[in-house]
């Protein structure tokens, strides 16, 4: 389950850098938000 999760994490990650590369800074941060909400 805890390795589940580190992965699920790092996909996460992945995709907030793709989308910071792609410019879009203000929706990332509010994402950002989110799954911190979901996951903590």
């Amino acid at each position: 389950m805890r390795y589940r999760y580190n992965f699920y994490k790092a996909g996460i990650r992945q995709m907030i850098e793709d989308w910071v590369l792609d410019d879009c800074q203000d929706e990332v941060e509010d994402l950002v938000a989110i799954i911190q909400d979901i996951i903590f």
